[in-house]
């Protein structure tokens, strides 16, 4: 039992002993400015002999390190130890650490919740930006009504209606060339009947022109409307020359 007793002394006894040796550390490395460091010590310390001046002194190093809360807390802890004498400055020391760790959480409410509006408003304009893509898109893969295809199938039968127009014209004038009264039967033909030749011809070439241009052009526009190309496809267009007595039908394009 003496054993026992002597051992835990020393037991005590060394503890304390490194209890000094971390408080001494401790207020070195205070007042060098190194307050994380401190705290280590007399946490230490405080842990191997709690005596009600390491926390005094954590309080003060919490406070000097911006860690406010744990200051109060460790100043709280010291409050009820401390002499009658310090109660008073204690006491106005605490107020001041509670109203500032009350600051500190609004401070933190206020920054938690612009950080959560931010977050919302992100949120928000990443759902526009992702609609508003897919909207493009289904815009860019939509397709439209068949303009072009319609227009093209159009002229092709107004072609057409003019070429049967003139195609009667032409045969209007052969008839009016087979008059007696203008053309004798296998004899000459009276001077005005060059000007029913003259029609006779033109009415002739317009008809062939209309007719094969629109017979193609519908044809064309058949196509198109059938194969219903992109915008972005190449615009073809036919075109007409009458010019120098003869009739001849191309296409132009544009990419």
């Amino acid at each position: 039992m003496t054993a026992l007793l002597a051992l835990l002394l020393t037991g005590t006894a060394h503890a304390n002993d490194r209890a000094k040796e971390l408080f001494q550390n401790g207020k070195e490395l205070y007042n060098q400015g190194r307050y994380e460091s401190a705290i280590v010590a007399w946490k230490e310390a405080y842990e191997l002999d709690p005596r009600p001046v390491l926390l005094f002194n954590l309080a003060n190093a919490y406070e000097r390190s911006g860690l406010i809360r744990e200051a109060l807390e460790a100043l709280e802890g010291y409050r009820p130890l401390a002499r009658a004498e310090e109660g008073e400055a204690l006491d106005a020391r605490i107020r001041s650490m509670q109203d500032r760790v009350r600051e500190m959480d609004e401070e933190e409410r206020k920054a938690e919740a612009e950080r959560l509006a931010a977050e919302r408003l992100l949120e928000e304009e990443r759902r526009k930006a992702e609609a508003a893509r897919l909207e493009a898109e289904a815009a860019k893969n939509r397709r439209g009504p068949p303009v072009l295809p319609i227009a093209i199938t159009a002229v092709g039968a107004g072609l057409v209606g003019f070429g049967v127009v003139e195609g009667l014209g032409a045969v209007s004038a052969r008839k009016a060339l087979k008059d007696p009264a203008v053309c004798a039967p296998g004899g000459p033909c009276l001077d005005t009947a060059a000007d029913a030749f003259a029609r006779q011809k033109r009415a002739a070439l317009l008809a062939d022109v209309g007719l094969v241009s629109g017979i193609a052009v519908t044809g064309l526009g058949a196509f198109l409307l059938v194969s219903r190309p992109k915008a972005s496809d190449h615009v073809v267009l036919p075109t007409v020359d009458l010019t120098g007595g003869h009739a001849s039908l191309g296409v132009t394009g544009a990419f």
